[in-house]
């Protein structure tokens, strides 16, 4: 479903991308173990990304393509565990997060979503993007989080050899000065290894 939230223009309170959740398809949640230190869940999740740069009058038949279309079919895949659709209404932009419980079924689903991924990306007016692979490292979720709350994406690049030393500041720095600003609902830590990347999402009421 689409909220009246969803029609608010994208902000940029804190910086980096603002990106609206408008929707999402969940399959049953797979429970995460917990660090025995900081006690946040430790993911065991990978995930597809998809960044579609498109055109802004038609994110609403994007969306609707996305529910009826996109998410039925993701949840037909073997190793799904959920998805999350982003959109910044006002360029244009979106993103799709996958989540599946390995590697393999993330790469799998890819040539299986191909004919429902080329009608989506048509739906939002944006050319065929290319899927970025990313092991899912932490969530934190105090907070439910669902269709209408607001996102901010941060993409980090760095030394591939210090993504385990990135990883621990997020949990003992980033993740309790984050915990204290109003709003904060959860966060999500992704990291692609061996080109060292990363992807910081925070997801906030408002």
């Amino acid at each position: 479903a689409v909220t009246a939230a969803d029609r608010l223009p994208c902000r940029l309170p804190l910086g980096g991308f603002c990106l609206l959740l408008v929707a999402f398809a969940q399959s049953p949640p797979v429970v995460p173990p917990r660090d025995s230190v900081s006690g946040l869940a430790v993911a065991h999740l990978y995930a597809r990304v998809l960044r579609l740069h498109g055109d802004s009058s038609k994110a609403v038949a994007g969306i609707e393509n996305y529910v009826s279309s996109v998410a039925p079919a993701l949840r037909q895949q073997g190793g799904y565990a959920g998805a999350r659709l982003l959109v910044d209404r006002e360029h244009g932009n979106s993103m799709s997060v996958s989540f599946w419980q390995d590697e393999a079924a993330a790469r799998a689903s890819e040539a299986a979503m191909s004919a429902v991924r080329r009608d989506a990306v048509s739906a939002f007016g944006a050319e065929d993007p290319v899927s970025e692979y990313f092991e899912v490292l932490l969530q934190h979720r105090p907070l439910p989080t669902e269709a209408g709350h607001w996102v901010r994406v941060t993409n980090l690049s760095g030394d591939p050899a210090k993504v385990d030393d990135g990883v621990a500041h997020y949990k003992a720095q980033t993740i309790p000065a984050v915990e204290q600003l109003a709003g904060f609902r959860a966060t999500v830590l992704f990291a692609d290894r061996t080109a060292g990347k990363s992807m910081i999402v925070t997801v906030w009421t408002t």
